[in-house]
C-alpha cells in the first residue's frame, strides 16, 4: 500500500523549511567557535600576562633584597607586594579563561554533534519526501565539515 505523494508546494515549503533549519544551525555552530577562538586568544594573552607578573614579582624580590636603606627598601617592600597582587590577579584571570575555553569547546562538540544528528533527520525527512521511487543518493543533505565544522555546505541534486 502506497501512501499519496505530498504536493509539490508542501514537499518544496518542506525542503525550504529544512534547508533554513540546516543554514541556522551552522550559524550558530559557527558563531561557537569563533567564540571559542576569541576565548582561546584571550587565556594566551592571560598566560603571557601571568609570565609578564611574574618576571616583574622576581624582579622586585631580587631589588629589595639589594636595598639598603630602609627608604629604598620600603619602596622595594610595596614594590613586591603590587607585582605580588598583579600577579595573583593574573593568575586568576588565566584560570577562568582557561576554565571558559574548556567549557566552550565542549559546547562546540555538542553544539557539532547535535548538528550530525539533526543533518541525519532532515536527510530522512528529505528522502521521506520523495517517495519510495527515489535513490538513496537524490536529494541527500550532506554537511561537508572542514576545520571541525566551520565550512558547512549543503548539496542537492
Amino acid at each position: 500500500m502506497h501512501s499519496q505523494p505530498a504536493s509539490p508546494v508542501l514537499v518544496k515549503k518542506v525542503k525550504k523549511d529544512i534547508i533554513r533549519e540546516a543554514k541556522d544551525e551552522e550559524h550558530q555552530i559557527k558563531d561557537a567557535i569563533k567564540d571559542l577562538s576569541r576565548t582561546e586568544k584571550a587565556a594566551q594573552k592571560a598566560s603571557k600576562e601571568v609570565a609578564k607578573a611574574d618576571s616583574k614579582l622576581e624582579k622586585a624580590e631580587n631589588a629589595e633584597q639589594a636595598c639598603r636603606t630602609d627608604h629604598e627598601h620600603d619602596v622595594a617592600i610595596a614594590q613586591v607586594q603590587q607585582a605580588q597582587t598583579e600577579f595573583e590577579l593574573s593568575s586568576q584571570r588565566h584560570a577562568q579563561l582557561h576554565y571558559d575555553k574548556i567549557v566552550k569547546a565542549a559546547e562546540v562538540d555538542a553544539a557539532l554533534m547535535t548538528n550530525d544528528a539533526n543533518t541525519k533527520e532532515r536527510n530522512v525527512k528529505l528522502n521521506a519526501l520523495r517517495g519510495p521511487s527515489a535513490t538513496n543518493e537524490a536529494g541527500r543533505v550532506i554537511p561537508v565539515t572542514e576545520n571541525q565544522g566551520v565550512d558547512v555546505r549543503m548539496h542537492f541534486t
